[in-house]
């Protein structure tokens, strides 16, 4: 049968929209589906995990989701000023919400930096050494060991032991008391240490079987690993991080609706917890110190597209309270004060239109310091940052001195490592 030119037209233009649904299905089933339900495994044994064997996947067990706790509706979001004094003053040596002259703690490069003892604990990159800064400046080695290519560290309390990820896809964990190391198994991801530090809450990812992805607990030198929860797909919509309190080792975010997630919390013996719907995409969260509330940052893609912060209520009997705040920041450039009221910010100046979906906007964004009040959700200039007679500054690591006098962070523009005196 001879087709005409007009036949042949339309049949390829219809080959080619058959062609583009199968292509939009297969990608959508492929990367973005999630299964509707979590089921609960049984307690498997230390036994069962070890490599290369892995426990058998128990059948689905059908539970209902609980429903979302009623919230309050998002508070009015107040821009927080860019400035809150000419840039031609004088820099003051404390912090009072104008131009603020920051110390140089250390010259060094380092990264991971977290609070230990009278300092902070951090990674050199550059020596592969794990050192320990002190207050005025002093550096000494946490270990004579060196580790390089170092791709994720994961600490524990006060720096005293930590579990790193390395770039083929190894973890050990190491004791920098005793300077010994352990290797876990690879399967194991994003560990988070409880208050205490003697046991991880993580994900565990079958590279070759997505279906036996879970949540489990154990000790962080691999002893007495156990599942508590299957996550299956939802493995890329689960975070791991222990609250305080130890109620909670795990959310997952279940998109909601465009704009908002349902975020149900996890807890280590099986638990299901409430749910709350939180506005925004992309929630990344820490507790508070007394967890009674979470601090996180979503990307509010009906505004702007950019990261925004909110304060949510998990405390018992409370979980579901939302307040957005008009701090545009991601929570990684947040630190909390150990009594839980207040969170010290570096929030990035005039970022572009969608710089939270898109990251690579924001480069060469510099940032000023805020002060957010964790019960209202006010927030005030802290400090407008310069070093060097610059105010190039990009805010990432911060931490608290242990007498609350000093606010460490490292800047992303050079690597080093500086303060803000807060009284």
């Amino acid at each position: 049968m001879q087709w005409d030119e007009r036949t042949k037209k339309w049949v390829a233009i219809g080959a080619f929209v058959v062609f583009t649904i199968f292509i939009g299905w297969a990608l959508y089933f492929t990367f973005f589906r999630v299964p509707d339900e979590l089921t609960f495994p049984p307690t498997i044994s230390q036994d069962q995990l070890q490599i290369p064997q892995l426990p058998q996947v128990p059948p689905s067990v059908t539970e209902e989701v609980p429903p979302p706790e009623t919230i309050s509706p998002p508070a009015e979001v107040t821009e927080p000023p860019l400035t809150a004094v000419p840039p031609t003053q004088l820099p003051t040596p404390i912090a009072t919400g104008r131009e603020t002259q920051l110390g140089v703690v250390t010259n060094r490069f380092l990264t991971n930096s977290i609070p230990a003892h009278q300092g902070i604990a951090a990674y050199d990159p550059l020596s592969g050494n794990f050192v320990r800064v002190e207050t005025d400046g002093k550096i000494s080695a946490l270990s004579d060991k060196k580790f390089f290519g170092v791709t994720n560290i994961n600490w524990g309390p006060n720096g005293n032991q930590a579990i790193l990820g390395f770039a083929d896809g190894s973890n050990l964990y190491f004791d920098f008391t005793r300077n010994i190391g352990i290797r876990l198994p690879d399967e194991i991801r994003e560990p988070s240490f409880n208050q205490n530090g003697t046991s991880i809450a993580f994900k565990w990812i079958d590279p070759r079987d997505p279906n036996r992805n879970y949540i489990g607990v154990g000790r962080p030198d691999g002893g007495g690993l156990r599942f508590v929860e299957h996550i299956g797909r939802k493995s890329r919509i689960t975070q791991i991080k222990w609250s305080p309190d130890e109620r909670f080792v795990a959310t997952v975010h279940d998109p909601y609706n465009p704009n908002a997630q349902q975020i149900f919390f996890i807890g280590q013996n099986q638990e299901r917890f409430g749910s709350v719907i939180v506005p925004g995409l992309s929630a990344r969260y820490i507790y508070t110190p007394n967890s009674k509330l979470m601090l996180a940052s979503t990307i509010d893609m009906e505004r702007d597209g950019n990261h925004v912060l909110q304060i949510i209520s998990v405390e018992s009997g409370n979980t579901g309270t939302v307040l957005t705040t008009g701090l545009k920041t991601t929570v990684e450039k947040c630190v909390i004060t150990p009594d839980s009221t207040t969170a010290f910010c570096a929030v990035p100046r005039n970022l572009p239109r969608g710089a939270g979906a898109v990251p690579e906007l924001a480069v060469g964004v510099f940032d000023d310091f805020y002060q957010l009040d964790l019960k209202d959700g006010k927030a005030k200039v802290l400090a407008l940052p310069v070093i060097d007679g610059t105010q190039n500054v990009i805010g990432t690591n911060l931490s608290l001195a242990r007498d609350g006098t000093e606010l460490w962070f490292t800047n992303s523009v050079d690597g080093r490592l500086l303060s803000i005196r807060l009284k």
